[in-house]
């Protein structure tokens, strides 16, 4: 899955993180984020991700860091620095005949040989491999068998802890790092193990959150049971199953439109990706292409209008689906940039043209009320929802249910008559 602007999931990778960043260290941080920015458009791979994170989930007694954060800076950096050559003849007796030098690289390897036995312990002892799909499986019992290399010939736990540790023995784990770095072992090594800490750490944050997977296909079909924003602290859940690939969303400001359709762009992104989604159960298409438009700024550099630039992303999105490119695309109040005349002549061209991209899906909001009058409606070749509202004691009441149909509902002087300015500018 790609997104056709940079800008159109930024908000949501920064909502995930918020959602699912338990990493330990800046390096699995990355990790999560990189995670996070590359949705996929393939079904066999989405599946995949999604069997990983339940591995980890089955594995929920993993949850503790296996080090502190500022030892594993200080092991990076120490084999980042390693001489890449072993020590051998006359440097051997220089080691042994020098208190300072053989202090310091018994500290160093000290410090290596007790992160390395922790992560195994940790992360690796007690962790039942069954549960990963088989490529995985392969690169964790190739990390755990490459532990266990190191381990074996690290510096003895008691000789740790006695204090007493042969200088012979610290040259023979220091030659054993060197060959393992010059082979590339250990780059594959914290690759992995940073990885590891990614999967999970959003595993942790799905069990937390009590999301679920969704049922990923290749079909138009398109199922959404109880979905909700996950950004907020009691959000009122909705369902969704339009029958048509165009979607028409009304209902007055405040009504809870925009948070609706965030949740959507939500779970849509969030299951291209081959994570679990705030919902009760869910029926997504794979995508190819994603694209939501929230608040769209001008564009002073460029020198592009609020409606220039809807008009470029527009374009975008049915440039790819006239490549037949499966697209999703959300645009809340789409042209409102521009006066009500032309929002209401472009915003029906819109509708006409994209409703024949069948194999792409389309969610529009809008407050134009004079578009309940076009035929695409009267003939039901589009779904119409509306989110129910209404006023009580001239006060605005707000249900954030949706349901079928179209809102005539109008707020704006309730509003303004409420807020006191109609007596302040009445002469």
């Amino acid at each position: 899955m790609n997104c056709i602007s940079d800008g159109s999931s930024t908000w949501i990778t920064e909502l995930a993180m918020g959602l699912f960043d338990y990493t330990p260290n800046r390096f699995a941080q990355e990790k999560l984020r990189l995670f996070l920015k590359k949705p996929s458009a393939s079904i066999t791979e989405i599946a995949k991700k999604q069997h990983i994170l339940k591995g980890f989930i089955d594995n929920h007694s993993i949850t503790k860091s296996a080090y502190g954060k500022s030892d594993l800076y200080s092991v990076i950096d120490f084999l980042t620095t390693l001489r890449k050559e072993a020590i051998t003849g006359k440097e051997k007796w220089a080691i042994r005949l020098s208190i300072n030098r053989k202090m310091q690289l018994q500290g160093a390897l000290t410090q290596t040989s007790l992160l390395l036995n922790a992560i195994y312990d940790v992360y690796f002892k007690n962790l039942s491999l069954k549960v990963f799909p088989g490529a995985y499986r392969t690169e964790l019992l190739w990390c755990a068998d490459f532990l266990n290399k190191i381990n074996a010939i690290s510096i003895e736990r008691k000789s740790i802890q006695d204090g007493h540790i042969k200088t012979k023995l610290l040259i023979a784990y220091h030659n054993s790092l060197v060959e393992e770095i010059k082979k590339g072992n250990f780059a594959k090594f914290w690759d992995t193990v940073f990885w590891f800490e990614a999967y999970q750490s959003i595993a942790r944050g799905i069990k937390k959150n009590g999301f679920v997977f969704p049922r990923v296909t290749d079909t138009h079909e398109l199922k959404l049971s109880s979905i909700y924003h996950p950004g907020l602290r009691d959000p009122i859940k909705n369902s969704l199953s339009p029958e048509k690939n165009v979607l028409l969303l009304t209902g007055p400001n405040m009504s809870g439109t925009s948070t609706f359709l965030k949740a959507i762009s939500i779970c849509i992104f969030f299951s291209g990706l081959g994570l679990a989604i705030p919902a009760s159960e869910a029926t997504i298409p794979c995508f190819d292409t994603f694209f939501n438009s929230f608040t769209k700024e001008d564009d002073l550099e460029k020198g592009y209008s609020h409606f220039m630039n809807e008009i470029i992303t527009l374009k975008a999105v049915v440039e790819d689906a006239l490549q037949n490119k499966k697209c999703f695309a959300v645009f809340d109040e789409l042209f409102r940039g521009t006066n009500v005349d032309d929002a209401n002549q472009v915003t029906r061209k819109t509708l006409e043209g994209i409703v024949r991209f069948k194999h792409s899906f389309f969610i529009v909001s809008t407050h134009l009320h004079a578009l309940e009058d076009i035929d695409l409606i009267k003939e039901d070749k589009i779904d119409t929802y509306y989110f129910d509202s209404g006023i009580s004691e001239n006060m605005p009441i707000f249900s954030y249910k949706i349901k079928k149909g179209w809102s005539d509902l109008k707020l704006g002087e309730v509003l303004f008559r409420n807020s006191g300015l109609d007596a302040l500018l009445r002469p």
